[in-house]
């Protein structure tokens, strides 16, 4: 995709011939007619220089100066917090609480346009599963959470919101040893579906999102966030699932 700053300068560029253009038919065109025939052709470049000018501000405005989505994300240990934070929920009361702990796989999407990307949709599809084992992570496009904004957010210029991919947990129950989030599957690599695409209904019932589970193994899936008076933006990512809750990650393929 071309970015803002070339799509900028080739504007200008064109914006700079086409006046060229028109001074140098006014210059050789006008040097050879009388006085009324001058006034008639310079009337006439000044009435297309202004339809031009219009024409290719009208571009400008639709397709230069808009918003501009790319995907940020980041495995160093010291961004640890903000792209894999751990989130506590409790369910009932102290000291009986069950206590669920979930582990978040994020990517920032950040606006570097010029304009605020309005009411953004993210949606994920599956593109390969792996090749062992039985999975249950279907193929349609599911529709990701964002954390601590609307449901579709609006994005300004230079800002930046981050976006749940996945996740994966444990539980703790009273006077027992934590167990980590794991629903049992037949036919699964080991017997069990160990995280889940973010999606909201799997994030409030995991017991019943089988077609957003994930089983052991590396899932390979594209990323699409939309929003109006955008071109959609889209990357490619891989989730690689363990054993250990707390070892589930995620790289960027391609953005």
């Amino acid at each position: 995709m071309i970015s803002l700053k070339e799509r900028k300068f080739i504007t200008i560029i064109i914006l700079i011939f086409i006046i060229s253009i028109i001074g140098y038919l006014a210059y050789s065109i006008g040097s050879v007619l009388d006085y009324p025939q001058q006034v008639q052709l310079y009337v006439f470049l000044a009435t297309a220089g202004s339809f031009l000018s219009y024409v290719l501000f009208t571009i400008w405005d639709k397709y230069i100066e808009r918003p501009e989505l790319i995907f940020l994300h980041n495995n160093e240990p010291e961004f640890q917090d903000f792209y894999f934070p751990q989130i506590m929920i409790f369910f009932g009361t102290q000291p009986n609480a069950i206590i669920r702990e979930l582990r978040f796989l994020r990517v920032i999407v950040h606006n570097r346009g010029s304009r605020t990307a309005k009411r953004c949709l993210a949606r994920i599809q599956l593109l390969q599963r792996p090749p062992q084992g039985n999975h249950t992570l279907s193929r349609e496009q599911k529709t990701l959470i964002w954390p601590d904004v609307m449901e579709f957010p609006n994005i300004p210029p230079g800002s930046s919101f981050a976006l749940n991919i996945a996740y994966s947990g444990r539980e703790i129950h009273p006077n027992a040893e934590p167990t980590d989030l794991a629903l049992p599957l037949i036919g699964a690599c080991d017997g069990f579906v160990r995280a889940w695409i973010c999606t909201r209904e799997a994030l409030e019932n995991p017991n019943i999102r089988a077609q957003d589970a994930l089983c052991l193994g590396r899932f390979k899936l594209k990323l699409s966030v939309f929003a109006d008076d955008a071109q959609p933006s889209s990357c490619e990512l891989a989730l690689n699932v363990s054993t250990n809750w707390q070892d589930f990650n995620m790289q960027i393929l391609s953005n």
